[in-house]
C-alpha cells in the first residue's frame, strides 16, 4: 500500500526560468502567465531570466571566474 506525499502547507518559491536570451523571445508572455497561477495557488515566484545573469555565454569582457553567477539562484 502507497500513501501520497505529505506537502508543506506553507507557501513554497517558485522559480521561474526564462531560459531564452534571444531578443524578441517568446518565453516572458508563458512564464508570466505560469507565475500568475503559481500566486493564485498561494505560492511566490522568483523570476530568473537568463538574459540578465552574468553568465559565461552573455558577458563579453569579464571573466566568468571574477562574476558571481549563481547567486540568484541560490536564493531560491
Amino acid at each position: 500500500m502507497t500513501t501520497a506525499p505529505h506537502f508543506a502547507s506553507s507557501p513554497l518559491t517558485i522559480a521561474v526560468v526564462l531560459g531564452s536570451i534571444r531578443k524578441g523571445r517568446l518565453s516572458e508572455r508563458p512564464a508570466h502567465l505560469i507565475a500568475e497561477r503559481i500566486e493564485a495557488a498561494g505560492h511566490t515566484v522568483r523570476f530568473i531570466d537568463l538574459r540578465i545573469l552574468p553568465l559565461p555565454f552573455t558577458m563579453k569582457k569579464k571573466r566568468p571566474s571574477s562574476t558571481p553567477m549563481c547567486s540568484p539562484l541560490k536564493r531560491c
